[in-house]
């Protein structure tokens, strides 16, 4: 079985990478979970493809972004204008990891 939260940690540590969310480290967490679980990549996938999105602009140039989804539990605003689709799939992997 794949673990999201042990694929995050390792790539994590591998590109000294103290971001949260960091979109690098979720795209190379992805890619495994491409090879290693693809119906898990797919569900995922489609999840983030029906999400929508709240931006907000809080002055000149200070933009947060809000994901929108019944089943995405607890989600941070990501400090853009856009909210990077690989850190929204690894969220909602590491949420349903945890209903597992």
């Amino acid at each position: 079985m794949f673990n999201v939260r042990e694929s995050f940690k390792k790539h994590a540590e591998a590109m000294q990478s103290t971001r949260f969310f960091d979109p690098k480290v979720c795209n190379k967490v992805l890619k495994d979970m491409a090879k290693e679980a693809p119906e898990l990549f797919d569900k995922v996938n489609e999840r983030a493809e029906e999400t929508r999105f709240n931006v907000r602009n809080y002055g000149r140039g200070n933009f947060f972004c809000y994901p929108i989804h019944k089943e995405l539990k607890s989600s941070e605003p990501w400090p853009a204008s856009r909210y990077p689709k690989s850190a929204l799939c690894v969220q909602f992997a590491m949420e349903m990891e945890e209903l597992i």
